[in-house]
Order: structure tokens, then sequence, then C-alpha cells
């Protein structure tokens, strides 16, 4: 698990906003991330690059103990499954 530093976090965010709009998965309009995510950069204990039987992504890992995927789903907890073993 990384756990980076506040601009490469706020990068991250904003990219994850963008990726989202360009796939049309949110309604035209102003979002902010925690508008969408339904949680804020200070509520972040790191994040996930690597998810065993997907690939490849970014998985924000919270201080409470969830997972939430960069398009804002919850996903699995286990931290065996992430940062592990590639495809």
């Amino acid at each position: 698990m990384m756990k980076p530093d506040i601009q490469t976090l706020a990068r991250i965010m904003v990219s994850c906003l963008q990726n989202m709009a360009e796939e049309g998965d949110l309604p035209p309009g102003y979002h902010s991330f925690e508008d969408v995510f339904g949680f804020s950069a200070d509520d972040i204990d790191g994040i996930h690059t690597h998810k065993t039987g997907v690939g490849d992504g970014v998985w924000f890992r919270l201080k409470d103990g969830r997972v939430i995927s960069a398009h804002a789903e919850e996903s699995e907890a286990n931290p065996a499954l992430y940062d592990t073993v590639s495809n």
C-alpha cells in the first residue's frame, strides 16, 4: 500500500473524477470528489495499485478499513487481495 503525499493524492483524486466524467459515469455539472466518493482526502489511509484477479488500478483504503475503487464502488477490504500478486 502506498501512502502518497498530499500533492500526489490530490492528483490521483482529480484523475479519478476526470476518468469517470470521460467514461460518462458522472452526470453533467460540477462534482466534488467527496460528493462522488463519499469520503475526503483526510479519510484515506493509503492507495493500492493492484488487486488480485482484477489487475492494475486504483483503490483507496480508508482509515475505517473500507476499500473504494476508482469508480466509487466499495471493494473487498481483505489486504491480502491488494498489491501482492500480479495477474
